[in-house]
């Protein structure tokens, strides 16, 4: 059984438990995902990946910028998932939100000492992580500890923050859209974050505009009577179920458990154990080829333009390392390994650095691929931006997902619209090229696959591809309900020709109006 909870807490905003004690106590309820949801901060992703897989629970980015309405002065909760682990727009916004904080801060402590409160401002940090925001509950510690209350949650605290508290400010937040625009310019979709608190109804068509793709519905605040409106709104708009327990461990008036809301949105099952060790080996390559690519490295020429560099070559090893420990017999084919072939049993194939030129000179658009073939059968792959920290990962009849968001299914585009990757040095190409409506070159094959997946790209063909440069990215592609034909040992040199679309039908208008040209299977 699928359980999910999107909305959870930690020390690195307003929770009591550190990433490890959530991840233990969702292991306890038996939880299959769980997005960590701190208020306008990011926990250090290293560290939730970690949680993640000693406890073999799946996660995904997550966040809550803090917003507002500017027209009524409404607060405005925006949840974000699946974004880069980089998001450097959501890092700027929870950035400019602590400074905000720090000032507010500033006036309500100066404020508390003229009331004559006599406390140590130094233990504030102490209830802090490195990097984290400070927020009421850590004032009210700060209180218990100087002997003021003995509970967070007395008297004082609602004298202090309640509808009328000495401490209580206007909201201040940035405009919603700014929230939406941050959310979205890193990857990520955004859901609206317990509606019912601040009567937020009139708002969804507005955030729908802007590119809202869900609505939290499941939360322990919201009556039946609001979950039924969420339902509605959900139905009339075209969004997505969210849900979660919205828990802050010791840190909430009322103490709420992990998995007391669940999502309808983003449920999944956990990854199965190749999965799992693929996305691990290309979270922990991609890290390798970051560092090693933003510093100067050798490379070879291996013959006509064909570049090898030494971060290719390490990242080589190291995979090829991991899957000989685990997988001792399976065959493993690679671009810089000797000459292999498909073996009637488990085959990897990898492409270690796709778009080497690219990375020895712009330090960017360079792919990992990392595919399983059982036989000639492709069962699972997985593709990965290193500079963008994008990975994408898919298992056969399972669908795709990006940064573990699903992708949807590719929709048809007609020869006119379509625009085209050319990765071919044919001149045989007048009839396509004059029925497309633009023409773009990537310089990596995996990376122009991976545009197909998102639809920033429709058509490509390649004139000179290895099974490692197409392998992982046309297996995703068709699970997209993309389509590709491949003509082996017909490309330039005795590669293979790849011509890959986003559905069958433009990929058979592109078939024809090659034929057309001259050029379909020399």
């Amino acid at each position: 059984m699928n359980k999910t909870d999107l909305h959870i807490h930690s020390v690195y905003s307003d929770g009591s438990q550190s990433i490890d004690e959530i991840f233990c106590e969702a292991k306890k309820e038996g939880m299959t995902r769980i997005a960590i949801t701190d208020h306008d901060a990011l926990p250090p992703w290293e560290e939730v990946r970690e949680a993640r897989d000693r406890y073999r629970i799946d996660t995904l980015t997550g966040v809550e910028l803090s917003c507002r309405d500017p027209l009524t002065g409404r607060s405005v909760h925006l949840l974000g998932y699946g974004f880069s682990p980089a998001a450097p727009h959501i890092r700027k916004f929870c950035e400019d939100m602590t400074l905000r904080r720090r000032r507010q801060n500033s006036r309500q402590l100066s404020i508390l000492k003229e009331m004559g409160y006599r406390f140590e401002c130094s233990k504030l940090l102490e209830y802090m992580t490195p990097g984290g925001v400070l927020q009421k509950q850590h004032i009210l510690l700060m209180l218990m500890d100087a002997g003021y209350t003995e509970h967070m949650f007395s008297s004082l605290f609602f004298e202090l923050f309640g509808r009328r508290g000495v401490l209580l400010e206007e909201d201040d937040s940035p405009h919603f859209e700014e929230g939406m625009y941050a959310i979205l310019a890193d990857g990520g979709q955004v859901a609206l974050a317990h509606p019912a608190l601040g009567e937020l109804w009139d708002l969804v068509p507005v955030l729908k505009e802007l590119g809202l793709a869900a609505i939290e519905m499941d939360h322990p605040v919201h009556s039946a009577q609001d979950r039924l409106r969420a339902a509605e709104l959900a139905q009339k708009y075209d969004l997505e179920l969210a849900g979660g327990s919205d828990t802050h461990g010791n840190y909430s008036y009322i103490q709420r458990r992990i998995g007391e809301c669940l999502s309808h949105w983003l449920t999944h099952d956990n990854l199965s154990e190749r999965m799992h060790f693929v996305r691990g080996l290309l979270e922990e390559a991609s890290k390798e080829a970051l560092m090693r690519g933003s510093r100067p490295m050798r490379s070879w020429d291996k013959g006509k333009q064909d570049w090898v560099s030494e971060v290719d070559l390490y990242i080589q090893e190291k995979i090829v390392q991991a899957i000989r420990s685990r997988y001792p017999s399976e065959t493993i084919i690679s671009e810089e390994l000797p000459n292999g072939s498909l073996s009637k049993g488990f085959n990897w194939i990898l492409d270690p650095i796709d778009g080497t030129r690219n990375l020895l000179y712009e330090r960017e658009n360079y792919f990992i691929s990392l595919a399983l073939y059982n036989g000639n059968i492709p069962v699972l792959a997985g593709l990965s931006d290193p500079k963008r920290s994008e990975i994408f990962l898919g298992e056969r009849g399972k669908g795709v997902t990006k940064n573990d968001m699903p992708l949807p299914a590719l929709k048809p585009v007609a020869m006119h619209q379509a625009i085209f990757e050319n990765g071919t040095k044919a001149n045989h190409l007048g009839k396509l090229l004059s029925e497309v409506q633009a023409v773009r070159y990537s310089g990596s094959i995996v990376k122009s696959l991976s545009m197909l997946l998102t639809g920033k790209r429709h058509l490509m063909v390649s004139d000179k591809v290895r099974i490692w440069d197409y392998a992982g990215g046309v297996f995703l592609l068709e699970e997209l309900g993309g389509a590709a034909k491949i003509y082996p040992g017909k490309g330039r040199g005795g590669a293979d020709v790849l011509i890959a679309a986003v559905s069958r039908d433009l990929l058979e208008d592109a078939l024809k109006a090659i034929k057309e040209d001259g050029w379909d299977e020399r």
